[in-house]
């Protein structure tokens, strides 16, 4: 224990620094000189509260997940409102369309290609 001398020959009892460690604002606050018994009781009523509400929690995260029944696809639609089932036909549709665009569209741009070379090779052979 580290010593602090007050006044000459008295000689008071600090505590020995320790660690940081995560306390309330009472606790930081307390000082040898005003620790009285109803402090002390309280703070460990504290973290004994504490202590069991982390118990609690770890306890509650642990419980077993009841299984999750499987249904049909009719059946998860079966509070959907008719707006609702026209938007999901709808973007089903659209959905489709635009896979088939893009084959199209290579399609279309290799016969463009093709028109433009063969105008190309026909301008060299004629020399125009």
């Amino acid at each position: 224990m580290a010593e602090k001398h007050d006044a000459p020959g008295e000689i008071v009892a600090l505590p020995e620094k320790q660690p940081r460690r995560n306390s309330s604002a009472t606790e930081r606050s307390m000082t040898l000189s005003n620790v009285s018994k109803k402090d002390v009781d309280e703070e460990i009523a504290q973290f004994e509260l504490n202590e069991k509400l982390v118990d609690e929690e770890e306890s509650s995260e642990k419980a077993p997940v009841d299984e999750v029944k499987a249904v049909s696809v009719l059946q998860l639609f079966r509070f959907a409102t008719p707006l609702d089932r026209l938007l999901t036909i709808a973007g089903i549709f659209f959905s489709c369309a635009a896979g088939v665009v893009n084959p199209v569209m290579i399609i279309i741009f290799s016969k463009l290609m093709g028109v433009i070379i063969e105008y190309s090779n026909y301008l060299e052979d004629n020399d125009i």
